[in-house]
């Protein structure tokens, strides 16, 4: 199997206190690749995931790590 081109994460901002900053927790719930013959992807999700809110794709860096805090857009 190939490389993935992003992983997926869901990134949920806290807002429990307004004095206090937002925090954005992010969990990653699977990849996608890019199809081979025309423009689109495929998303693999983690099998048992419930997925809900705002999903996020980031491309995968060589480490393959999970990110502290990547930036939002």
């Amino acid at each position: 199997m190939s490389k993935p081109t992003f992983n997926v994460y869901i990134a949920e901002e806290t807002d429990f206190n307004p004095e206090v900053e937002k925090k954005t927790y992010w969990t990653k719930v699977g990849v996608a690749f890019r199809h081979k013959e025309k423009p689109g992807l495929n998303i693999i999700f983690t099998p048992g995931i419930a997925v809900s809110g705002k999903l996020v794709l980031l491309e995968p860096k060589e480490e393959d790590a999970s990110p502290q805090n990547p930036p939002m857009s």
